[in-house]
């Protein structure tokens, strides 16, 4: 199950998302949106785990997303 879902879900259907994104938004923000991996991991592990939202997860899960922010209005400027 494991090797299953690594070859459907983690590579196929994640390069089929990928590429949908950089025919509809472009390569550049697809690109930036890489960076939230970090964010959703954190949330996902809140939720899921029950992992502490720690002040350093909630500082950096921030600057994050400002830098997402920051990176995609200069992209479509």
């Amino acid at each position: 199950m494991n090797l299953l879902f690594l070859s459907v879900v983690a590579s196929f259907l994640c390069f089929l998302w990928w590429s949908v994104a950089v025919k509809k938004i472009g390569a550049l923000p697809t690109s930036n949106y890489v960076y939230l991996n970090p964010v959703t991991t954190v949330g996902a592990s809140a939720l899921v785990l029950n992992e502490p939202m720690t002040v350093m997860a909630w500082l950096g899960s921030a600057l994050i997303l400002l830098g997402v922010f920051i990176a995609n209005r200069h992209s479509a400027e």
